[in-house]
Formats: structure tokens, C-alpha cells, sequence
């Protein structure tokens, strides 16, 4: 849900202004959403969304009337926004279990479209995200649904095995949270806080949970900008491998809210390729009140969109699988 993304950015961007020491500068959060970042940062006269701001960065390590004008932008900074990112996602979703599950928790509207996506769910389905969370896996693993021994499309060593295998696969385009990665061309070495998460897992409480996902600063997950270079992880491009494979082969896709922006050109290029091969499936699903750019896109490659124009609460809450 979006507010569940509007607070969880909030806390985590605060925590980084008051890392860096920003006095002069005001970050105003406008919500969060799949995984993007569409942020505001008031630098004086102009507004500045974030995703603008950190490719610049990246690109020229400086901006005028900023911090960064004297002391430059280096790896080390975004390494600080990734480590800031993973701790406020794992804060505020163990905050969420316990007041959605948690003993006498009243479930309310999460745990209410929790239960109705679950349900929609079906063993062998495929849920490709751009998000870094993990409230998907959450949800669908107390449904019985998905498994961390498996489900990320890879297995970490001994862990896991005296868990079922997962049912279905969760693809996570920019990365998540809870992966541990020592180094960009490593394997994921262990899914962090599993005790803490999945409730009743069965291995690994032996580790201690606090802080576990920020042993490697969190260069797993993809930064908002321009600059998205995913084959320089070799997790990340297993499972971008693996996504061409699973939409050149869907026999039905249906994307959630998900507007398809003509900046992301990876994933504009991961659809674009992988749809043209799939012969057999020629409409996808768009369940957003605005489509975006879907229509347009899809004609290029003789395919159609059908509009579901309902929110992702709504439309959980109403849909049946046909």
C-alpha cells in the first residue's frame, strides 16, 4: 500500500539527511512507490527530484549549493543511501507484522488486502518487482505460498533446507533488502533475519538478528537514477536472465500499477525483447487507473493492453482468477 512506502520513506530518508548533516537542505517526500524514489529536494529557488539529483551525482560527484559542492559524492555516499534504505525497510516492516500479525493485532486494511492478494496467488506463478521491501514475500510465505529456501530464484548454501520448497518466485528486478552480498560478483550469501520475518522458519536462529542485511552496505539494491547498470551484479543479472525467460514464456501477464516510465530504459528494454518473443500471448493486463505508457508500448510489438482501472486495493479485493 502506498502509505505503508509513504512512511517507511519518510524514516528513511530523514535518518540519512541527519547522517549527512544536511541543515541547509529540505527533502520533501511525496511517496514511494514500487521501489522508485519520486522525492523533491529543495535546494534553494528550484525543486530537484531525487532520481535527477543522484544520477548528476553520480555522474559529476558535485552540485552547486549544496554540501556536496565541498566535500564531492563518492561510492562511499552510495553506499550510505543503501545501508539507510535497508535498515528503514526491515525497521518499519517488522513494526507492520506486529501490528498486523501479532498476538491480538487488530489486521486491518493490510492484512485485509493481504489475505485477497494471497488468494489470487496460485503454485507456479511468477511475481516479478521493482521493489526493494519485503512485504510480498511476507504475505505470501504465512499463506504458505512462497519460501526463502528457494523463492528468490537462488539458495544460500545450508540455509533453508528444512523449509518446503517455494511454491512460487519472486523475481526482484532492483534487489531486496534482506539480501546479503559480500561482494557485486558473489552469490547471495544468506537471506538476512528470517526468525524476524518468516514466522515459524525453522533454521538459522542461531544468528544474531540485529542489523544482519547491513554487512555488505546494501549494493544489491539498484539506486534511483539514470545510471542502472545491472550487469555489474551477478545476482541481479541472474535474475533479470531469469525474468526474460518467465515473460517470453508467460501464457498471461498481469502488471500492478506499474507505468512503465520512458527513462527506465532496462526495463523498457527487459519487456520490449522478451514480449516480442513470446508468439503466444498477445494482451497484458494492466490493473493501475492510469496505464501510462503501456498502450503505446505494446502496439510497437503488435500487443495489446486490457485496462483494469481500479487501484491495487481495489482490485484484490474485487478480482477473481478466471
Amino acid at each position: 500500500p502506498d502509505l505503508y512506502c509513504y512512511r517507511c520513506a519518510r524514516r528513511v530518508l530523514s535518518q540519512w539527511i541527519s547522517n549527512r548533516k544536511f541543515a541547509s537542505e529540505r527533502l520533501i517526500c511525496a511517496g514511494l512507490l514500487k521501489g522508485q524514489l519520486p522525492l523533491l529536494l529543495d535546494c534553494g529557488p528550484g525543486l530537484w527530484r531525487l532520481l535527477e539529483l543522484l544520477t548528476y551525482l553520480e555522474m559529476y560527484h558535485s552540485f552547486p549549493g549544496t554540501p556536496f559542492s565541498i566535500n564531492p559524492w563518492n561510492s562511499s555516499d552510495s553506499a550510505d543511501i543503501r545501508s539507510v534504505v535497508t535498515s528503514g525497510f526491515l525497521e518499519y516492516q517488522f513494526d507492520l507484522n506486529g501490528r498486523t500479525w501479532g498476538d491480538g493485532a487488530a489486521r486491518g486494511i493490510v492484512g485485509e488486502v493481504s489475505t485477497a492478494w494471497a488468494s489470487l496467488i496460485r503454485p507456479g506463478d511468477v511475481i516479478l518487482t521493482f521493489n526493494w521491501d519485503i512485504l510480498h514475500e511476507v504475505i505470501l510465505w504465512r499463506h504458505g505460498l512462497w519460501s526463502y529456501r528457494d523463492g528468490y530464484n537462488f539458495r544460500c548454501d545450508e540455509q533453508g533446507q528444512a523449509e518446503r520448497s517455494s511454491g512460487t518466485l519472486m523475481l526482484k528486478l532492483h534487489g531486496s533488502v534482506n539480501w546479503v552480498q559480500e561482494n557485486d560478483g558473489d552469490s547471495v550469501g544468506y537471506i538476512a533475519d528470517v526468525k524476524d520475518f518468516f514466522s515459524g522458519s525453522e533454521d538459522w536462529d542461531w544468528r544474531p538478528h540485529y542489523n544482519e542485511a547491513q554487512a555488505d552496505s546494501g549494493r544489491k539494491l539498484v539506486l534511483p537514477t539514470y545510471l542502472k547498470d545491472i550487469s555489474s551484479n551477478k545476482v541481479l543479472l541472474d535474475v533479470w536472465t531469469k525474468a526474460h525467460r518467465v515473460i517470453r514464456d508467460a501464457r498471461e501477464m498481469i502488471v500492478v500499477g506499474y507505468s512503465l516510465n520512458a527513462v527506465d530504459h532496462p526495463a523498457r528494454l527487459l519487456f520490449g525483447t522478451a514480449l516480442s518473443e513470446n508468439a503466444s500471448l498477445g494482451c497484458v493486463t494492466v490493473v493501475s487507473p492510469d496505464t501510462g505508457e503501456w498502450g503505446e508500448f505494446l502496439s510497437r510489438i503488435n500487443k495489446r493492453v486490457s485496462p483494469v482501472r481500479q487501484k491495487f486495493e481495489d482490485w484484490v479485493r474485487s478480482a477473481g482468477r478466471t
